[in-house]
């Protein structure tokens, strides 16, 4: 099986997108515009060719008020323990109010970075 006949399955982040947008009434064209990425790329989303990167799942979360977490255990990038709480306050909360005007590519890594490590910790636990 090819990798691209792999992913031509119904995933977690597929099923999340398709209900988002049912129950939001958003076109996949519209959500391609906000997350700045072509509509080809959301439709490979949609039938499950491809995932959303990081960036992509973080942007997502912007607009849906859902986790980043979530978004990224959907997306495949990160495990789900049982063990994952919210225990740690969330980076990107941080910095906005201690550092104003600090590079957001480099707190998005940052964060990224943290939250990996957080579940990583939980999951030995």
């Amino acid at each position: 099986m090819t990798k691209d006949k792999a992913l031509e399955q119904d995933t977690p982040i597929m099923t999340w997108l398709k209900k988002v947008l049912k129950e939001r009434q958003i076109l996949a064209f519209y959500l391609a515009k906000v997350l700045g990425v072509s509509h080809a790329t959301v439709s490979r989303w949609l039938s499950g060719k491809d995932i959303p990167t990081p960036r992509h799942c973080e942007r997502l979360a912007k607009l849906t008020g859902e986790h980043v977490l979530s978004i990224l255990i959907l997306a495949g990038h990160l495990t789900k323990t049982p063990a994952l709480t919210m225990a740690y306050p969330p980076f990107r909360a941080y910095m906005a109010k201690v550092h104003k005007g600090f590079m957001p590519d480099l707190v998005d890594v940052m964060a990224l970075a943290i939250d990996k490590w957080r579940v990583g910790n939980h999951a030995k636990n």
